[in-house]
């Protein structure tokens, strides 16, 4: 079998092209960790009817992530697919995309045998991704293999979520990592996505299936970054970046030292940000990473927003123990 059962792809495809022009609300919630080189996983598993496949994906695409879905939904990425097979599982990376501060995977598993995901819970993919360069961009293995790359250079985290449906053979698994380093993702040249197992869980059982299914991936055309600035000098915060890529605004700030004191003194490793966007809505989550130098403490945060999105202008306002500390308004750079 070489290639996906026709009325599932001919439903992958036109689901595909749904995605592009139509945008979506999910329920989404967020896990807060901080981890080196760790993605989070999206799966659903078993799609029997044309319906039952629309409505999958429509959930996997990034769905948790609304800056990430806005670029997907305006053709952000590569949605071509590349196919591979081993072992009877014929493995198709259907969406890639990669930015500054983000970068996902989206895969289709489909197996021969479809026994093979009879009381399976939940599946997982390892894969490493190689830069042409040599340089390790994505390590996605479990601690009982070695990294083949360096120190580890990126730090991941993000939201999980998994459904299973039915028991067809078919399986969706999607990861999307985030950067949170001051080390933006690189421009991929003749990378190589190389999958070395496919995980099937079965309550705490785990059976894994080691194979290899190898994938060039494309590098993805970035936009342009929009640069942004307060407004008006704020009091309380000094910007170091506020950046706004295709998926992600990435904010990194350094308070003033008696701000950062009070933080300290009642024990608040992140304070509370809230980005407040011309369209009424409020972003909360977001993934941090601190860097201490001295008495400098930075704070860079990722947040859900898209350059996709309509406005030129947003607000930060910043919390701490005893309420609002400041809020800035934020517009481009002219």
């Amino acid at each position: 079998m070489d290639k996906l059962p026709k009325v599932v792809s001919e439903s992958l495809n036109q689901a595909y092209r749904d995605i592009q022009v139509r945008g979506k609300k999910k329920r989404r919630f967020r896990v807060w960790k901080q981890v080196s080189l760790t993605a989070v996983g999206l799966l659903v598993i078993g799609m029997a009817t044309n319906e039952d496949v629309q409505a999958s994906i429509k959930d996997l695409f990034y769905s948790n992530d609304p800056g990430v879905e806005k670029a997907v939904a305006n053709g952000y990425g590569t949605a071509e697919e590349s196919i591979a097979r081993d072992k009877d599982i014929t493995l198709t990376l259907a969406h890639h995309f990669i930015d500054e501060r983000k970068m996902g995977t989206h895969f289709t598993i489909q197996f021969d045998d479809k026994t093979v995901l009879e009381d399976v819970t939940d599946v997982s993919i390892d894969f490493r991704i190689k830069n042409g360069d040599d340089e390790y961009v994505v390590e996605q293995i479990p601690d009982t293999k070695p990294l083949r790359g360096t120190e580890a250079s990126y730090e991941s985290s993000g939201n999980t979520s998994s459904e299973v449906l039915t028991k067809q053979g078919l399986a969706e698994v999607e990861y999307l990592f985030e950067n949170v380093t001051d080390r933006p993702f690189p421009q991929l040249e003749n990378a190589l996505l190389s999958v070395e197992s496919i995980n099937l869980f079965q309550g705490n059982e785990l059976k894994k299936i080691d194979g290899e299914w190898l994938f060039n991936l494309e590098n993805t055309e970035r936009k342009q970054l929009l640069e942004y600035r307060p407004v008006e000098k704020p009091a309380s915060v000094e910007f170091v970046t506020t950046e706004v890529s295709a998926t992600n605004l990435d904010l990194a700030f350094v308070f003033k030292p008696d701000v950062q004191q009070q933080l300290e003194e009642n024990e608040w490793d992140v304070p509370e940000v809230h980005v407040r966007i011309p369209d009424g809505q409020t972003i909360t989550d977001a993934a941090y990473s601190i860097t201490t130098e001295g008495n400098n403490v930075q704070y860079r945060g990722n947040f859900p927003l898209s350059s996709f999105a309509e406005g030129t202008t947003f607000i930060v306002e910043f919390f701490g123990p005893n309420g609002l500390i400041e809020e800035v308004e934020m517009e481009t750079e002219r």
